[in-house]
Parts: C-alpha cells; structure tokens; sequence
C-alpha cells in the first residue's frame, strides 16, 4: 500500500472531528449560554417575582399617592407635577439601567410630594392610604436590591468574556443584558 491511500482517510476524520468540536461548542455550549442568560432575563422580566412585577406594584402606588395629591393640593402644585412627570418617565424608560434610573427620580419626587401632602394636614384617612402606598413603595424597592438578577448577569458576563464563550455567544447572538443599576 501506498502512503497516499492514508491521507484521505486521516482528512475525513479531521473534518468530522472537527464537525463534532464545532457541534458541541455551538450546540452544547451555546445552550449552556442560552440557559444562564434566560435564568438572568426571567429574574427581570418574568412573572410575579420579577423586578418588572415589583416595578409595576411600585407604580401603582406612586399613581395613588399623585391622585390624592392632585386632589388635595390640585394639579398645578409643583410636587404635584414633579411626582406625575417622574411617574410618566417611569413608564416611559425601557431597559433594566433606565427603568432603574427613572425608579430612583420617582422615589425622590414621589419623597418630596408625601413630604408637601404632610405639610397640607391631610386627614386621618389620606395620611393613613398615602403613608402605607409609600411604606409599600419602599418595600418594593427593599426586594429589588435583593434580587439576584444582577449577580446572575455578572455570572452570565464572566462565562462570555472569554474563550469560546466569547464566540458562542457572538454566534449565536446573545448578548449580555443591561445590569439593574
């Protein structure tokens, strides 16, 4: 036998081995990628117990306490009008370091209205509803900070920063979600 008869065999099987290296990357690891960035997104935006069903609550409160500011101190109070402009923005950003940043202006309007309503001598029952949106306001902002969405982003972040996570990850298009802060 000649040598020659050899070398198409030993080509096929670097091609197919080749093949295999590039399936359980791409296929297997990406996966693996897909799966951890799927963990991190379900933490932000997925069912009750996500940053985007704590938000929503959270918003849901500061609308009650603009609405009895507006019909306390009526709709062209300044407090009154920051707190809704915050409110609007709030709704209006999209993405977890948006929403975070227009989360952290609301609580500061929303701050300086209960502080103006106090100032109004709201009755019993106004001070009692505006003092316990505010208390559940804070705590979902209490839960956020503890959720582990950020944590689970970074874990994400360090798998693709370098190789072949890095080229999963370009290949297969995910890229790394925006950190809630």
């Amino acid at each position: 036998m000649n040598k020659k008869s050899g070398a198409p065999k030993r080509g096929a099987a670097l091609i197919f081995l080749a093949a295999c290296v590039l399936f359980s990357l791409l296929v297997l690891g990406g996966s693996k990628l897909s799966s951890l960035r799927a963990g991190a997104m379900q933490l932000y935006e997925g069912g009750e117990q996500s940053i985007l069903a704590d938000l929503a609550k959270h918003n849901e409160n500061a609308y009650n306490i603009i609405t009895v500011g507006k019909r306390l101190l009526g709709d062209g109070d300044a407090a009154v009008k920051g707190a809704e402009d915050a409110y609007k923005a709030m709704n209006g950003a999209s993405g977890p370091a948006a929403k975070f940043a227009a989360d952290a202006e609301l609580d500061a309007a929303i701050a300086t209205l209960v502080a103006r309503l106090d100032e109004s001598g709201m009755n019993q029952k106004d001070a009692t509803l505006v003092n316990g949106q505010k208390a559940d306001m804070y705590s979902r902002d209490m839960i956020i900070s503890h959720s582990e969405y950020n944590a689970r982003v970074a874990e994400y972040a360090q798998a693709v920063s370098g190789f072949p996570g890095s080229m999963i990850a370009a290949l297969r298009g995910l890229s790394v979600p925006e950190y809630y802060r």
